[in-house]
C-alpha cells in the first residue's frame, strides 16, 4: 500500500476541481431582471437541445426521487454558476469563447418581442457589432472557464 500525504490529497482534490466540466451562464447587469429569466431559460434550452451524446454524459443528468417516489429528473450534478457583466463585457467573452473553442450559446436583445419570424429577420439584419448580449452559456471546465469568467461577480438578483 502507497501512503499519501494531505498535501498530495489536496493537490489530487484541486487537480479534479480544476479538469471538471462546469457551466457558467453570464448575464447583462443591465437589463430587468424578468428579461434575464428570459433569457437564462432560453440559453439552458438551446445549450440543452444542442448537446451531443458525450456532452449528456458530460452533464452528469440526475434523477432525484422525493420520498414519494416522485421524479424530478434531468438536474445535473454539475457546478453552474451565474454571472454578471456588462454588454461590451458580453461581446468581448463571446469572441473569447469562440477562440477557446468551447461550447457556448447566446441569448440577444434581437431574439425579443414580436414574433420568432420578426426576431429572425431582426437579427439576420443587425451587424455583429450592433448586437445585444442579454446573457452567454458556457460549458467547459474550470480550467478553461476560469481564465473567460474570473472578473464577473456572482449574479445575485
Amino acid at each position: 500500500m502507497t501512503a499519501t500525504s494531505d498535501s498530495d490529497q489536496s493537490i489530487t482534490s484541486e487537480t479534479t476541481k480544476l479538469t471538471l466540466p462546469r457551466i457558467a451562464i453570464i448575464l447583462n447587469e443591465k437589463v430587468d431582471f424578468g428579461r434575464l429569466l428570459n433569457a437564462a431559460a432560453h440559453l439552458a434550452l438551446g445549450f440543452g437541445a444542442a448537446a451531443d451524446q458525450p456532452t449528456r454524459l458530460a452533464l452528469r443528468l440526475q434523477n432525484y426521487a422525493d420520498a414519494s417516489g416522485d421524479s424530478h429528473a434531468n438536474i445535473s450534478a454539475l457546478s453552474l454558476v451565474v454571472l454578471k457583466a456588462n454588454g461590451n463585457q458580453l461581446r468581448t467573452l463571446k469572441g473569447r469563447v469562440a477562440a477557446a473553442g468551447l461550447q457556448t450559446v447566446d441569448f440577444l436583445e434581437t431574439m425579443t418581442g414580436g414574433t420568432y419570424a420578426e426576431q429572425l429577420e431582426r437579427t439576420r439584419a443587425s451587424s455583429p457589432d450592433d448586437l445585444e448580449y442579454l446573457g452567454i452559456l458556457v460549458f467547459g471546465t474550470r480550467e478553461e472557464l476560469d481564465p473567460l469568467t474570473r472578473k464577473f461577480s456572482l449574479f445575485r438578483g
